[in-house]
C-alpha cells in the first residue's frame, strides 16, 4: 500500500524544502514510518507549513504518488493545520484512509473524532495499530 506520512512544523527553511535535515522528524512518526517500510508498504514523507498552498501540495502529491493512506501526527499548536490538510486530502479523494496520532490526539481525542476528518485516531504508540490498519 502507498502511504503518506505527513509532517507540519513551524520555523522552516524554505517552502520548497522546509526541512533542511530529517533530524526534526518527530520519533513517533517516524517509528511509524518506518514499522510500515519494514513491512512492504510504500510510504512518502511530506513536509507542510503554516505557509503550505495545502490545497496544490496535497493536489500534487496525491495524483503523483497516489497514496491510499495519510498519515498524520499533531501537537496542540499545529492541529488546526493538520486539520486543514486532513480536509483537503477528504476533499481530493474522500476514499484516501486517514490516521492521526500524537500528543493532541492523545490529549484531547474527543474533538478529533468530532472534526470527522479522520478515520482512525491513535491515542497511544502507533507501530502496531498502524500495522493492523495497513494490512
Amino acid at each position: 500500500m502507498k502511504i503518506g506520512v505527513v509532517y507540519s512544523m513551524e520555523g522552516y527553511s524554505s517552502l520548497t524544502k522546509p526541512m533542511a535535515s530529517f533530524i526534526k522528524v518527530p520519533f513517533g512518526l517516524s517509528f511509524v514510518a518506518t514499522v510500515l517500510k519494514k513491512i512492504g508498504h510504500d510510504v512518502e514523507l511530506l513536509v507542510v507549513t503554516e505557509d503550505s498552498d495545502l490545497d496544490a501540495v496535497l493536489r500534487e502529491f496525491i495524483t503523483s504518488f497516489k497514496p491510499a493512506m495519510f498519515c498524520f501526527t499533531a501537537v496542540t499548536t499545529q492541529f488546526p493545520l493538520i486539520k486543514q490538510a486532513a480536509r483537503a486530502v477528504k476533499e481530493i479523494d474522500s476514499a484516501i484512509y486517514t490516521v492521526i496520532g500524537g500528543a493532541y490526539p492523545i490529549l484531547d481525542p474527543e474533538t478529533i473524532i468530532a472534526s470527522r476528518l479522520f478515520d482512525a485516531v491513535c491515542t497511544g504508540e502507533g507501530e502496531e495499530a498502524i500495522v493492523q490498519l495497513a494490512d
